[in-house]
């Protein structure tokens, strides 16, 4: 995690020299050297328009044609509407995450450790309560002992790290143990396998709700003062 932090922070540095204060004046103002990823996005794009890049919105990429000896990499979309379109690329970058949609490419994953991730945004009303609330700039099990121990013997949570930060929500990234998700009823069926157990329909999001809430108010509660009432960011429709 520390390691993370002190790479997120080098990250943030060329960001500034980038030009991103100039988008956005209040990147790396806080006491954790941050950017929210709705901010990050925004800053991105603004740079990619200005350095002349095209983006296309609601385009649906449908197939790529290899290169032969007339052409380069073909790629094919649609949008809603509109005819197809062919473009002819020197370089093809499929950003897609798990899902791999250029055919015949491959994706290779570790298979590493359980671990799980929740990430809460409250709304910030930033009144002088939330302001008196400090951030939790990565606090780690394995550095952070006492801090860990006291949220598991008073609340039953047992997490392996967790974040948070002030900025347009308050923000909170946590990683909490299987069990402890089991014994707050966020999983409902624990003898699933890794790539079933967090489908929609196994998490309970009513307990998942109420869980992230106790860990945000018992965490902020014992590193500095308890974020106070704490209420979900909506988006989509949903917290």
């Amino acid at each position: 995690v520390y390691k993370r932090l002190e790479e997120f922070s080098a990250f943030v540095e060329d960001l500034k020299v980038l030009g991103a204060k100039k988008l956005y004046p209040a990147l790396g103002n806080g006491s954790v050297n941050h950017v929210s990823i709705r901010i990050l996005q925004l800053i991105l794009l603004k740079i990619a328009l200005l350095l002349g890049t095209e983006v296309r919105s609601e385009a649906t990429y449908t197939s790529i044609l290899e290169p032969d000896d007339d052409h380069g990499w073909r790629v094919v979309t649609v949008k809603e509407r509109e005819e197809s379109r062919e473009e002819e690329f020197d370089v093809v970058i499929g950003a897609t995450g798990r899902s791999v949609l250029l055919e015949g490419f491959g994706r290779k994953s570790l298979d590493a450790k359980l671990a799980i991730a929740i990430t809460a945004n409250f709304v910030n009303t930033k009144t002088a309560e939330e302001r008196a609330v400090q951030e939790i700039p990565a606090l780690s099990k394995q550095y952070d002992q006492d801090f860990f121990k006291t949220l598991k013997t008073e609340k039953g949570i047992v997490l392996e790290n967790i974040v948070y930060y002030k900025d347009l929500t308050h923000y909170f990234v946590m990683t909490p143990s299987k069990d402890t998700l089991v014994n707050h009823k966020v999983i409902i069926d624990d003898d699933l396998d890794r790539d079933d157990l967090l489908k929609e329909n196994n998490v309970n999001r009513k307990a998942l709700e109420k869980f992230a809430v106790k860990a945000a108010t018992v965490s902020t509660k014992l590193h500095s003062k308890q974020l106070p009432s704490p209420t979900f960011a909506s988006w989509k429709g949903k917290n």
